[in-house]
């Protein structure tokens, strides 16, 4: 009885640290994203690197842009751009200077990248 109690023990243990190093909300280094806004366009351009070998199946699905904690965009997508990557564009009419943009992108198989730019 102690041996099989054991035994389930170890199969849980396994099973929840495989969760955890291959589960859901691992996030990227920010460094996979390039933020650039231009002040005088109020235009935000969104570069998120994500290497895959087939674009349809693994892609980036969803991308958040938050200004000063308060959301402002939430786009849903179906397949990323090319196998290297996703680049985007929006319209942030009420940024100025000292804001904080926030922006991040979740793949279909949630792996999530995340930056912060600060308007200069």
């Amino acid at each position: 009885m102690k041996k099989k109690l054991l035994l389930i023990l170890v199969l849980i243990l396994f099973v929840g640290i495989g969760q955890l190093s291959h589960g859901r909300g691992r996030v990227r280094f920010s460094s996979d994203m390039d933020l650039e806004f231009n002040n005088s366009t109020k235009l935000l351009s969104v570069h998120i690197h994500h290497r895959v070998n087939n674009p349809r199946r693994n892609y980036i699905a969803h991308v958040t842009v938050i200004l000063n904690k308060v959301q402002k965009i939430e786009q849903y997508l179906s397949r990323q751009d090319d196998n290297t990557g996703l680049s985007l564009s929006y319209k942030l009419p009420g940024a100025k200077a000292g804001d904080v943009i926030k922006v991040t992108a979740k793949t279909n198989r949630n792996l999530l990248f995340r930056k912060k730019l600060r308007v200069q």
